[in-house]
């Protein structure tokens, strides 16, 4: 991770802010190298959810089966100063990103689908990634290999998007650019 001595702030959004956001916040954090850690700030916001709620209790398990903790994570509604202050603003859904257009429209830029991250020949590049509440746990175990694949496979062009720099190699492959 290039040194650039200013921190940058990476904000997860989806609709209630306890599925899939917070299970990318913690994953996010799980694939941070030991130097981004402390120049990275990661958040997860929700369209449409009130402050302070837990994760829901499946995406708490299906997070901690794969080490990680997302249990001190609370539901933070999505605002216009939350999305002005991110330099990179990931949403699950095309309405998620309109969302976060109503309230900031200059944010345009700094905002990427989560799956947009997946490099073009991925069968999953530019699609949405269901809400699974209310699903079986399977349906958040798939959740949560969504994100992952979207984040592992797009960690240059999100490091690229925070700091300017990238591997010219993985930039061609990458629709997240």
């Amino acid at each position: 991770m290039e040194e650039t001595g200013e921190k940058k702030r990476v904000l997860f959004v989806c609709t209630g802010n306890m599925c899939r956001s917070p299970l990318a916040e913690g994953i996010f954090r799980s694939l941070l190298p030991k130097d981004g850690a402390g120049r990275i700030e990661v958040l997860s916001a929700g369209t449409n959810t009130i402050d302070g709620e837990r994760p829901t209790d499946l995406a708490e398990e299906v997070a901690s089966e794969n080490g990680i903790d997302i249990g001190g994570i609370r539901s933070r509604r999505l605002t216009p100063g939350l999305v002005r202050a991110s330099d990179l603003i990931v949403v699950m859904t095309r309405a998620h990103r309109a969302s976060v257009l109503f309230l900031a429209p200059e944010a345009d830029t700094r905002i990427v689908l989560l799956r947009d991250l997946l490099p073009a020949s991925d069968p999953w590049a530019g699609k949405e990634l269901p809400d699974p509440i209310g699903g079986p746990i399977e349906a958040y175990r798939e959740t949560y290999r969504g994100i992952l694949d979207a984040l592992a496979k797009g960690w240059t062009a999100i490091e690229r998007r925070l700091f300017g720099k990238g591997s010219a190699e993985r930039d061609s492959t990458s629709a997240g650019t």
